[in-house]
């Protein structure tokens, strides 16, 4: 497969990269399980979630060259009273801040955990592919009859690529 036939395709804050499709919409049927964050999982502490930086601790490095860097300097040196941790200075304008094991580490999404509280996934079929469902079928289904259609929509993608 060459760099051509892929396409970059945006995804949440990035684009991930996929097959470039041969077909309209139209020729297509989707298969999906779902479990969405607000309806299937629970937000969980780091100490919960057994988080690599709560449990080996951490380190923010921060240059005060920068106003970011001078931000967080000041946040980290004189305003925060939740952590106990030690700085170090490693050149003339970067500072290490240290925090030891079982530190509470900052926000962001390296640290949002979810556990899932055992809802079944939705299992859906609908036409079209991820550029949009032309006709606008859209069906939920069980499990089984999920797993039953798609092995037979399979079956019929076979008999169709046998034929030529």
């Amino acid at each position: 497969m060459t760099l051509q036939q892929m396409i970059a395709r945006p995804f949440g804050n990035t684009h991930v990269m996929q097959i470039a499709p041969l077909a309209d919409p139209r020729a297509y049927r989707t298969f999906r399980a779902v479990a969405p964050v607000s309806s299937h999982w629970y937000r969980v502490s780091c100490e919960e979630f057994q988080c690599p930086d709560y449990l080996r601790g951490f380190f923010i490095d921060v240059d005060v060259s920068t106003d970011l860097g001078a931000a967080q300097y000041d946040y980290l040196s004189r305003k925060d009273k939740t952590r106990k941790g030690t700085m170090q200075k490693m050149s003339e304008t970067v500072y290490r801040f240290t925090y030891p094991p079982g530190s509470r580490p900052f926000a962001g999404n390296a640290h949002e955990h979810y556990q899932p509280i055992g809802r079944p996934a939705y299992y859906l079929v609908h036409d079209g592919d991820w550029r949009g469902n032309p006709t606008g079928f859209k069906r939920f289904l069980s499990a089984e009859d999920w797993v039953d259609m798609s092995a037979n929509h399979q079956e019929q993608v076979a008999q169709e690529v046998q034929k030529g």
